[in-house]
């Protein structure tokens, strides 16, 4: 996987131009990148593709899967995604769970459930959330299944915004990080409009990215209740999603590289 060098420090290309006699990459525009500086590159499609199953966008399975979490086959449900890692645990699962307390004062039919990564403990997530008294379930099972029951998703920026998308999913993106990090970052990071990966590959601010301060639990309720309050902007938003299949190439990477 190459490093994300159409971020932040490309000069690292030339070093990679000395070492790398071929460079496969998984995101489409990384191909341009490359080529602009004559580096030997190749697209080779995006390793996730193989893990998006007919099933997953099935609503008899869909239906099948929420009866097997107690979730009924009409509830309304959001999902929390706060991250895989411990760092990313402590600086977004707090807001998302004051963004929805307050999302549950406002929608009272709003079911809400924390989809737990398979490398984080149950036992962290729990300390957290007794800090909080709302009636949100832990999920915890397949990424990809835990995401085609719910009908949104608040989300830690990260690979997992691509998996979101790739089933169709409206959501609100997020990051933050601690406070000199933070300053470094929006010195570093100045090649890309976008720093949520879905919208990095339509090109375009598809769904609302909210980064540091602006990811406070006020602002994330707001923008996440344009889905809930707007069919036609929820339609539009998924419609837009769809596309990303298509721009990340075909299936088999993996496949595709061994061949290479």
């Amino acid at each position: 996987i190459s490093p994300q060098i159409w971020a932040w420090r490309t000069g690292r290309v030339h070093n990679i131009r000395k070492v790398v006699d071929r460079m496969l990459v998984i995101l489409p525009f990384e191909e341009e990148f490359y080529q602009k500086y004559n580096v030997p590159v190749e697209f080779v499609g995006h390793p996730l593709l193989d893990e998006i199953d007919p099933k997953l966008f099935d609503r008899g399975f869909i239906n099948f899967k929420r009866e097997k979490f107690g979730l009924k086959k009409d509830d309304l449900i959001l999902g929390l995604m706060p991250g895989s890692r411990k760092s990313e645990i402590k600086h977004h699962l707090t807001a998302q769970l004051e963004a929805s307390r307050l999302l549950i004062q406002k929608y009272p039919y709003l079911k809400i459930v924390l989809l737990l990564a398979p490398t984080l403990d149950r036992k962290l997530i729990m300390a957290e959330l007794q800090k909080f008294d709302l009636p949100i379930q832990i999920i915890k099972d397949q990424p990809m299944e835990m995401i085609a029951i719910t009908d949104m998703i608040l989300c830690a920026s990260g690979t997992a915004t691509l998996m979101v998308g790739l089933l169709h999913k409206p959501m609100v993106i997020m990051y933050r990080m601690n406070a000199l990090t933070a300053r470094v970052a929006k010195l570093l990071v100045t090649k890309t409009p976008f720093f949520g990966m879905a919208n990095l590959i339509l090109n375009e601010r598809v769904v609302p990215e909210l980064f540091q301060e602006e990811a406070e639990p006020e602002m994330l309720v707001k923008n996440l209740s344009v889905f809930i309050d707007s069919k036609e902007k929820y339609n539009e938003t998924a419609k837009h999603l769809a596309k990303l299949q298509s721009k990340l190439g075909e299936m088999d990477a993996t496949a595709r590289v061994a061949k290479i």
